[in-house]
């Protein structure tokens, strides 16, 4: 569990310094429990995306939404699913599914 939790923590930071890489904003919004975990915004405040992270790697091939996502994934038009792989590693990669292409993201569990 405490590698799981390690592994969580180095995705969200993948994610967001992804993003402000790119000049966007990201805020982690995770301890508000609203189905997503960074909200991404332009230079003028705009949400752009709101983004899940869940990481895939060895030993933790798999990952599950929560119920607040699943929720989320319906009926929040900027949700995003982002897929982080291998975060440890220099080959660590993304992929943003939208919900109607969830399903389809390597390691993806139905609740």
């Amino acid at each position: 569990a405490r590698r799981q939790r390690q592994m969580c923590i180095r995705d969200r930071d993948y994610v967001m310094r992804h993003f402000k890489g790119y000049g966007y904003n990201a805020e982690d919004v995770r301890s508000q429990k609203t189905g997503y975990d960074i909200v991404v915004s332009n230079s003028k405040g705009a949400t752009l995306l709101k983004v899940t992270v869940k990481g895939t790697a060895s030993g933790f091939p798999t990952f599950r939404l929560t119920r607040e996502e699943q929720l989320s994934s319906v009926g929040e038009p900027l949700w995003r699913l982002l897929v982080v792989s291998d975060v440890a590693t220099p080959t660590a990669a993304h992929k943003i599914y939208k919900p109607t292409e969830m399903t389809q993201a390597p390691g993806f569990e139905p609740l």
